[in-house]
Parts: C-alpha cells; structure tokens; sequence
C-alpha cells in the first residue's frame, strides 16, 4: 500500500479499509464476523482509473451500504459501493464529471 487509507464503518459495526496501492489499484481490508482483520483484497475494475492516494473518500448511503469516491489526475470521480450493507462489491467503478450526473432513489442509484 501506498501511504494513507480511509476507513469506514459497514451496517453491522466492522470497520473496511481502503487504500491505493503502488499498482494504483484500490486495495480493502476488513474485519470478519470472527473478529479478524481479512488480508487486503483488489476492488475489481480499477485498472486504467489512475486514482490519486490520499483522494479516496468513504461514506454510508442512507440504507447502510458503503460507497468508496475516488479522483484520477484527469479531475474525473469514481465510485463503487456495496450491492447490500455489510456485503460484497460491485465489480466496477462508476464515473461522473459532476453531481448533477448522479441521482439517488431511496438508496438505489
């Protein structure tokens, strides 16, 4: 891992971490329902992003899922976010320009 790391909180009280690796991929490590911290695992789709370290940012949608933003040196905005709180992630990234081109319906994009 590259230096820096944000941290969130899933539904269920665990904390995820993730962080840009020298490979520029976004890597997440969590605790497990054993209490554990997992290994750090690659966020699929990451490839080509270009993601600046430390402009990773990590919030709660309104339903408990996380969602990960992130910015590339071309000023463009990626996200990715779980499919179900506390559970697994999409395997792309989203981009938008601006926050007019993302909208929100209860939770669901």
């Amino acid at each position: 891992m590259t230096q820096g790391f944000v941290v969130g909180q899933n539904a269920d009280g665990r904390f995820e971490l993730f962080s840009i690796a020298s490979d520029r991929g976004i890597y997440h490590a969590w605790i497990t329902a054993t209490g554990t911290w997992s290994n750090w695992t690659s966020m699929s789709g990451t490839n080509g992003i270009d993601l600046l370290n430390p402009n990773l940012v990590v919030g709660n949608t309104n339903d408990g899922r996380l969602e990960v933003f992130g910015i590339n040196s071309s000023g463009t905005v990626y996200s990715n976010w779980q499919e179900k709180p506390s559970g697994v992630w999409n395997n792309f990234w989203t981009s938008f320009n601006n926050s007019s081109s993302l909208t929100f319906y209860n939770g669901q994009r």
